[in-house]
């Protein structure tokens, strides 16, 4: 590669100029004539100095004066703090949608709500320690004088919670618009005697804690958490599903739930607010019908397959037909085969049947072996597209199968809940407290989702995940130095980071 004018112009007769590592520098040489290989040798002597752009040639030894350092006064030092930067301005700068509609519906009060949820989402900080994080954070440059003492806060906690009408028109915003929302239930265990939301109920865990319920919604095509609801312990998610659905005003969508939402009475709800749904049956279930698979043929047992992540799905549908109160009922059913899934099932049964197990026997295997590997789903879906007739193209039994698969969207949210906010526990005091409480871990989960999509955008899910990179984010600080705040030192690894993901650090 050719050396730059400005250090040839130091090469002279009997130097000789080397670039190493980025860095030039000039050597003396001679040439001497060797009689055994009768060639003319190069002499490499000592290096003479070094060559920069700016000061020239720079003999050996010769050192480049420092800088001066600069010096405060004591009234400047006294003023020198540190405060978290990074992650508090990033995440304000990617969330106007947010910030907007709480400065909307929560007028008086959105700088503390949105505050308050970087709180819970950067420290999960209870909220005794949120003032101390606050005056920790440049987020109280940008939103000034905030009141988040633990005082202040126990009454604010009440009056938020009251305005669950403010709260669901700001969640509303959000549900507008989307056309697949899968959902869910899920709890959180309170100690509060004091709480009328608090009972005893059934969970996932098999404990009869007092809890408090919490139905979640998750927008798949905008990869957002929708809408929430909180109801008493003691009521099912089943009940809880139409007055959520009234309150959230979802109009024009699809609902994907799982298996203990496939009731004839949430079907009929469904049918009535006119809402596309996509449902998992239990394999007793009467709408699910298996005679095809007894054929073992292709052609006779399956409509077609399809492949899901390089392994193939097999599928035949029908429609399930009944007469209820004089009235023919029709719905539609797909059922799935999944060739890998049925071995392992077919293996975990006859393995513990061999070890004796009383509830496993080859009777049993028998009986259950043509159900082995499949999953049924009853579906009410509406097509876009259209033949050259006109007329609406049936839903693909792909499609279906990837709609349900989405569902596990809100597994993740109710994981990044109860792990990452650790919120699966409360010490509220009151309904509204835990109200408040749980909108907060809302936003808080929203906040979440900008940064996981901010990370699915560039394809390095593989490689960091949201939480590694609001620990970076977090590391980022400014320095006041007198009257002046001033960006710290930011380490290579996190600098590379910042630039794949298109993230401006300032």
């Amino acid at each position: 590669m050719a050396h730059p004018e400005w250090a040839l112009k130091h090469k002279t007769k009997g130097t000789e100029l080397r670039n190493i590592g980025g860095r030039f520098y000039l050597y003396r040489v001679s040439s001497k004539w060797n009689k055994e290989r009768k060639v003319t040798q190069k002499i490499t002597h000592e290096m003479i100095g070094r060559i920069t752009e700016e000061d020239g040639l720079i003999p050996k030894g010769t050192r480049k004066p420092k800088e001066a350092k600069p010096t405060f006064s004591p009234e400047a030092l006294a003023n020198i703090s540190t405060r978290e930067s990074g992650a508090s301005s990033y995440l304000t700068g990617i969330s106007e949608d947010v910030i907007s509609g709480l400065r909307k519906h929560f007028p008086d009060n959105y700088r503390e709500i949105f505050a308050l949820a970087l709180g819970r989402l950067l420290h999960q900080a209870p909220l005794k320690n949120m003032d101390f994080l606050y005056e920790s954070s440049m987020l109280s440059e940008h939103y000034k004088d905030l009141d988040l003492s633990k005082n202040r806060l126990t009454t604010f906690m009440k009056e938020l919670g009251s305005d669950r009408t403010a709260i669901a028109d700001f969640m509303q915003g959000f549900v507008q618009g989307t056309s697949n929302i899968v959902f869910d239930t899920t709890h959180s265990i309170s100690k509060s005697e004091k709480m009328q939301l608090n009972q005893v109920g059934y969970n996932s865990t098999g404990s009869y804690e007092p809890q408090v319920n919490l139905f979640y919604m998750f927008a798949t095509d905008q990869q957002m958490p929708a809408y929430y609801r909180i109801f008493p312990g003691n009521i099912t998610g089943m009940k809880a599903l139409k007055l959520t659905i009234k309150e959230a005003g979802i109009k024009d969508a699809c609902m994907v739930g799982d298996k203990g939402f496939s009731s004839d009475d949430n079907m009929n709800l469904f049918d009535e607010e006119d809402l596309q749904y996509v449902l998992p049956l239990k394999r007793n279930s009467r709408f699910v019908n298996y005679e095809r698979l007894a054929a073992r043929e292709y052609d006779k047992a399956f409509d077609g397959h399809f492949m899901h992540h390089d392994r193939p799905i097999f599928y035949y549908k029908y429609i399930h037909k009944e007469e209820k109160n004089g009235e023919m009922k029709e719905r539609s059913v797909v059922i799935f085969q999944d060739p890998r899934l049925r071995n392992e099932e077919e293996t975990s049964y006859l393995r513990r049947t061999e070890n004796g197990s009383p509830d496993y026997t080859m009777d049993g295997f028998r009986e259950k072996q043509i159900a082995f590997g499949t999953m049924a789903m009853i579906y009410s879906l509406k097509s876009n597209e259209v033949d050259k007739e006109g007329n609406p193209i049936e839903i693909s039994a792909q499609k279906i199968y990837e709609k349900y698969k989405s569902r596990m969207e809100v597994e993740t949210v109710f994981d990044t809940y109860k792990n990452l906010l650790q919120a699966d526990r409360s010490y509220m005091q009151s309904d509204e407290a835990f109200e408040a409480w749980v909108f907060l871990n809302h936003i808080a989960i929203m906040l979440y989702y900008k940064i996981f999509n901010v990370i699915k955008s560039k394809n390095k899910l593989g490689k960091l995940s949201p939480k590694d990179l609001l620990m970076r984010l977090q590391r980022v600080t400014k320095i006041r130095i007198g009257t002046e705040w001033i960006s710290a030192e930011v380490p290579r690894s996190s600098q590379i980071i910042f630039k794949e993901l298109g993230i401006a650090v300032t």
